[in-house]
């Protein structure tokens, strides 16, 4: 295992998440480090239009991404 510097308020939130909601969020570092001469932006845009093709809108996107 390693460690990354995150904010406290960050490791809260990871610390908070389901299971598989960290299951996602270690295959999206996983898929951005796998491939290193692509940025974090081409990473989440490929994520984008994989979940575009998956039904899920842009209203529905920036739901998923809400903080509250």
């Amino acid at each position: 295992m390693i460690t990354l510097p995150i904010t406290p308020e960050t490791e809260k939130l990871i610390e908070q998440l389901p299971d598989d909601e960290k299951r996602k969020l270690s295959i999206l570092l996983q898929a951005f480090v796998k491939r290193p001469k692509r940025t974090m932006s081409q990473v989440m845009d490929d994520m984008t239009e994989y979940a575009r093709k998956k039904g899920l809108d842009k209203s529905k996107l920036d739901d998923l991404l809400k903080y509250e």
